[in-house]
């Protein structure tokens, strides 16, 4: 966290998140589609728990609670899939 005034950093924050997908025996899934749906869900079945560490950890730090903004992650990705990756978006 980076003070808005003086670009100093105030609070260093690293947040891990850890999430155990499994396939069970007899599913109709196979494996690769399996590692495709994990990738597609990774991020939004993880970022809920994110975002409560992160307003929990600067409320009891800062004077100002940082709240990460909700938003539809799947397309989140799908449409930075379509932007070029050169910094302007």
């Amino acid at each position: 966290v980076f003070s808005k005034m003086s670009h100093e950093l105030v609070l260093p924050i690293e947040i891990k998140c850890i999430g155990n997908f499994s396939l069970r025996e007899g599913a109709h899934l196979g494996e690769n589609e399996f590692m495709k749906q994990v990738e597609l869900q990774l991020v939004p079945q993880l970022l809920p728990y994110v975002r409560e560490t992160l307003s929990m950890v600067s409320t009891m730090s800062l004077a100002v609670p940082l709240i990460l903004p909700t938003m539809d992650v799947i397309q989140s990705i799908r449409a930075n899939k379509e932007c070029p990756n050169d910094g302007t978006h």
